[in-house]
């Protein structure tokens, strides 16, 4: 399949996106690829039909629309079912995540059959739990790209081999955070952003347990009202809202008035698509008690406060050296001594 390859003139080259929120950390890699005339990138979204609550499709659609990226519809809009993706005579496929691939389109032994698979995480894993590594895909595609030195040790040292599909490749999306950095102009008024992760684990669910919001929500909705001089942002996860409904730890009608707050508010919005190392280079400073933004937005060089979780999860050794350089706040009651004037 490889030395067909080598003998086309434009190679085309299909990324599987199920929610576009996790697209940002792609976009450097699809714009690159974009200005090489050897590649034909286009992005093949399937969003996920059966959980409504992760997306609004319709805007997600119109977004695409909007951003001039090549795309297409991987799915049937009437029947609700995915579309064979040879229909779309992908060269090459990369995956964001090796997780809720259901269909069986979109399963490696399938789709390995006419294309090149690639695997580039949408996220940094920082994590120390082992489950994440531990993918059929991960191990069968034809590169595995992984974002830093130790986390390929890890892996292989996991897997009790050195596997030849893994690539020590640097991160795109750090690149892009460092490059929008040089770029950024200065704002009038501080801006932060607050970025809550899903994992609520304070009612004894399994999870990876980082998620604070059942404490930390109802605070920075203070620090909104009480500091109308500064900007807010909210950047939730993808798995956000679901998560919290399924939790209980709000009914659809206060998820609803916690949407409305943010959007109401004069110095508050919601931000869920387009490219999101632009908020971080406009930012002043973020609160989360995220994962991955925990190594990403270290790199904008801009303080970073860590909502931590007594359930939460234990860091890799490389995301360890970056999180002990972060603020950490544990209970609600320190938070309220927080200047917002940093």
């Amino acid at each position: 399949m490889l030395n067909n390859l080598k003998k086309k003139e434009k190679v085309r080259v299909l990324f599987l996106v199920n929610e576009l929120k996790k697209f940002s950390s792609l976009r450097m890699l699809f714009k690159a690829m974009e200005k090489d005339p050897y590649f034909d990138p286009f992005i093949c979204y399937v969003p996920l039909v059966r959980e409504k609550l992760l997306c609004d499709i319709e805007s997600e659609i119109a977004y695409l629309e909007k951003s001039g990226m090549k795309y297409v519809l991987g799915y049937n809009s009437s029947t609700k079912e995915e579309i064979d993706l040879r229909e779309f005579n992908p060269d090459m496929l990369f995956y964001l995540q090796p997780w809720g691939l259901t269909s069986p389109f979109h399963k490696i032994e399938n789709v390995a059959k006419f294309a090149l698979t690639c695997y580039l995480p949408y996220s940094i894993l920082v994590g120390n739990d082992d489950e994440h590594y531990q993918f059929e895909l991960q191990k069968n595609v034809w590169k595995f790209f992984v974002d830093f030195e130790l986390n390929k040790k890890k892996i292989e040292k996991l897997w009790g081999y050195k596997p030849s599909n893994l690539i020590t490749s640097g991160s795109p999306r750090l690149n892009e955070i460092l490059e929008l950095q040089d770029d950024n102009k200065s704002r009038k008024r501080k801006l932060v952003i607050y970025a809550s992760h899903y994992s609520l684990a304070d009612n004894g669910r399994k999870s990876i347990g980082l998620g604070t919001f059942s404490w930390s929500g109802k605070f920075i909705m203070d620090l909104v009202q009480n500091h109308t001089e500064v900007d807010f942002i909210l950047r939730p996860h993808p798995r956000f809202r679901l998560s919290v409904l399924d939790s209980g730890t709000m009914t659809m009608k206060e998820m609803d008035e916690f949407y409305n707050f943010w959007n109401e508010m004069p110095n508050a919005s919601i931000h869920t698509l387009g490219n999101y190392y632009e908020i971080f280079a406009d930012s002043s400073f973020m609160i989360t008690d995220s994962a991955s933004f925990l190594v990403e937005y270290f790199f904008s060089g801009k303080p970073l406060i860590q909502l931590q979780s007594i359930y939460g999860m234990t860091f890799n050794d490389f995301s360890s050296q970056i999180v002990k350089h972060h603020y950490k706040l544990v209970v609600q009651k320190i938070l309220s001594a927080i200047s917002i004037n940093f």
